[in-house]
């Protein structure tokens, strides 16, 4: 294998031997691959768009400008959703959510697909929505066939962060448009589209204060240009990698990499939780009932407004690790735990939604059942888990007895951006003095290597198999 040149230090690609089978043997297990090269279209048709976005005061604007920019991109190049639909890439919840409601103001109808709802793949194969969008997340286990409205436009949007995962995920996005034979037979017209942010003068400010006698013009022209570099570049790797899907196997072939490691299954009761909440958030659009619609948001509100984590016990005198600002606790004490006065409220919502959510998908509202006849029991746990430097703080030194300090727990932490155990629904955590102390704390799942993926030390080195 030869590693061809990285993209900002984070995008592994491999240049490899193409084969359509292999057999071979590994720890005496009898492994058989086979691989199917190439695209069931007979053309794929590759326009880039490079968007600009305009400059804006604050941070939080820049979403917005962002999703009128691409809405605007898709309202110019998209003028036959009568007869055909597109298909919507977006690595982010958050913007996803933004764009669809800027395309309905365009006249556009959408669907947000989810592997969650048998409602949502009967709307994908059955409904007559214009553009049909998705995260990876989202878009895994479903099937695109619409042979009275086939998927012949996809739109990948490729952002700047996480590219080394989310651009494999952005192929196998793109690979999704497939199944049925309308679909199959039909030319494909991919639109690959760039943001390109505009130079925060914050970082012009910082560079300045090491450089104070550099050119400020000539600093920007250099950033732009090396910004640029790097979009064409992407581009590149992106557009080889695509080709690839229309010619057959040859000698050699490209193929990105996410960063990976060594896994294994240990049940923890914990991460249920983020499963099923996952799966009411994931059906709301799909609840057509307005007032059964509130009740399901009502439902994953209050749930999650009354989960709550917590480290008890700490022991300095045990073996920890620093990770700035975290410290590192392989078998610590964590205390999940729900509000007493909202239980009877949880039951009672679910009582009144149940037929509605065995409707959308009969084994998620099982489980959730089980957790909620279970009692919603509090339960403590050793787990691997960081604790926040300014946690310790605000605990042994600033918080007075009965005082409490809450903070959210989100996605990923760390300079490797390890997972923290229910990170996408984002409990919450907090600091109290009573007759235990209570710190804030970040639970980690267990089930691979936290430490080094803490350390960073994954974002260069992914195992090689």
């Amino acid at each position: 294998m030869k590693n061809t040149e990285s993209l900002r230090s984070c995008l592994n690609l491999w240049l490899v031997d193409f084969k359509e089978e292999e057999d071979f043997k590994h720890k005496d297990i009898e492994v058989s691959v086979r691989a199917k090269h190439g695209y069931p279209s007979p053309k794929i048709i590759v326009k880039r768009k490079f968007l600009f976005v305009d400059e804006v005061k604050k941070f939080e604007e820049v979403k917005e400008e962002l999703a009128n920019r691409i809405a605007g991109y898709i309202k110019r190049t998209f003028k036959d959703k009568h007869s055909q639909t597109a298909f919507l890439f977006l690595q982010s919840k958050e913007l996803l959510a933004t764009l669809k409601t800027r395309l309905e103001d365009e006249g556009y109808s959408c669907l947000v697909a989810t592997a969650d709802s048998r409602k949502s793949q009967d709307r994908i194969n059955q409904g007559n929505e214009d553009i049909i969008l998705s995260t990876s997340a989202l878009s895994r286990g479903i099937d695109l066939s619409r042979p009275h409205k086939p998927i012949n436009k996809i739109y990948a949007i490729i952002m700047d962060f996480g590219i080394e995962s989310n651009l494999v995920e952005m192929i196998q996005a793109i690979s999704r448009a497939r199944g049925d034979e309308e679909t199959e037979k039909n030319p494909k017209e991919l639109h690959l589209v760039y943001p390109i942010h505009p130079q925060w003068d914050s970082l012009i400010e910082r560079i300045l204060e090491y450089e104070p006698k550099a050119d400020e013009q000539i600093l920007r022209l250099m950033i732009t240009k090396h910004t640029l570099n790097q979009k064409l570049l992407l581009d590149k790797v992106v557009f080889g990698i695509v080709e690839q899907f229309v010619k057959g196997g040859k000698e050699k072939v490209l193929v990105p990499l996410p960063t990976q490691y060594a896994t294994r299954y240990i049940p923890n009761e914990v991460a249920n939780i983020e499963g099923f909440l996952s799966f009411l958030e994931n059906i709301i659009p799909f609840v057509e009932d307005k007032e059964k619609k509130e009740k399901v948001e009502k439902l994953y509100n209050t749930l999650l407004s009354a989960i709550f984590v917590s480290a008890v016990q700490i022991d300095f005198k045990k073996e920890f690790e620093y990770y700035h600002p975290y410290i590192l606790f392989e078998k610590q004490q964590v205390r999940y735990f729900f509000e007493n006065e909202k239980r009877g409220k949880i039951k009672k919502l679910f009582e009144e939604l149940k037929e509605i959510l065995e409707d959308h998908n009969q084994d998620k509202t099982n489980e959730l059942k089980s957790f909620i006849e279970g009692g919603l029991h509090s339960t403590s746990e050793n787990m691997p888990t960081i604790i926040p430097v300014y946690a310790l703080v605000l605990t042994e030194h600033f918080l007075r007895e009965k005082e409490q300090v809450n903070f959210k727990i989100r996605g990923r932490i760390g300079r490797g951006r390890a997972d923290t155990l229910m990170g996408s629904v984002e409990p919450t955590t907090y600091c109290f003095v009573g007759t235990l102390k209570e710190y804030a704390c970040v639970p980690l799942g267990e089930d691979y290597p936290y430490k080094e993926v803490l350390s960073g030390r994954f974002a260069k080195f992914p195992i090689n198999l």
